[in-house]
């Protein structure tokens, strides 16, 4: 059923993380076997599903339908607890006031499994960190990790900044959370190098990720993310993770500039 991959290689029980009485093997069965009950409910015109990314929260596979229309399932990793996934289509359906995120299309579970589905966005790159450096994965002509020049870097990390701070929730005091910036929670349409401009840029980019939201004034929200995005802190409140890569203090006050805007 699982179709040859678009840019990951040697698709396997290796992308399944587990807990300690779990099986990788059997849980891609039970992925697999959920994948099947679900599309064959609701995409009676199933041509191919291809596995194109994953994460620690997720699986994330292209399904393909017989007019080449494309849509993305996320599906959760076998060791996640049971309901993050169905936090986070609620959280980005009720984010998804433009483009710029990828707004859920249907949520389905199991009571065990959980995926929601969102349009496919064609050869989109991830945004994140290899090693030390800030850039993209490109998944063709094969998966491959492009890293951004300075001024490429300066740009496109005051857009992730801009859109933190642009999709806080005034109202009842929100902001996201538990964002991974350097692990793939964003991403550029292909074709943006054409134009490294920093209006082009804010057009292209794109949340595909809302795990959490956190509680807390924009003030001291600003004062968080400036804290956690430049420094080497362990606090988590606002990023997932520690950065492995920190940004540059000017860029993140220009980001914050930006989505106050």
């Amino acid at each position: 059923m699982i179709n040859k991959n678009l840019g990951i290689q040697n698709y396997g029980p290796w992308y399944f993380f587990v807990k300690e009485n779990q099986n990788s093997s059997e849980e891609m069965f039970k992925k697999h076997m959920f994948l099947a009950k679900f599309i064959s409910a609701n995409y009676s015109n199933f041509k191919e599903l291809t596995f194109i990314n994953y994460g620690s929260y997720e699986l994330v596979y292209v399904l393909t339908l017989d007019d080449d229309k494309k849509y993305t399932i996320i599906i959760n990793q076998p060791n996640l607890e049971y309901g993050l996934v169905k936090k986070e289509f609620d959280n980005l359906t009720k984010l998804a006031v433009d483009s710029n995120i990828l707004k859920p299309i249907k949520y389905c579970t199991d009571g065990e499994n959980e995926l929601y589905v969102t349009r496919y966005v064609e050869q989109a790159r991830c945004i994140g960190v290899e090693t030390t450096k800030w850039g993209v994965w490109v998944p063709e002509p094969y998966y491959h990790f492009r890293e951004f020049d300075e001024r490429e870097t300066s740009i496109v990390t005051r857009s992730l900044v801009s859109m933190l701070i642009n999709y806080y929730d005034e109202e009842n005091e929100l902001g996201l959370s538990k964002i991974r910036l350097d692990g793939g929670d964003f991403m550029l349409d292909k074709g943006y190098e054409d134009e490294i401009t920093q209006s082009n840029i804010l057009k292209k980019i794109r949340l595909i990720a809302a795990r959490d939201m956190v509680n807390m004034r924009l003030d001291e929200y600003i004062k968080t993310l400036m804290d956690e995005l430049t420094t080497s802190t362990d606090s988590k409140k606002i990023v997932g993770k520690r950065l492995r890569k920190t940004l540059n203090k000017t860029d993140v006050a220009d980001g914050i500039l930006l989505g106050l805007k």
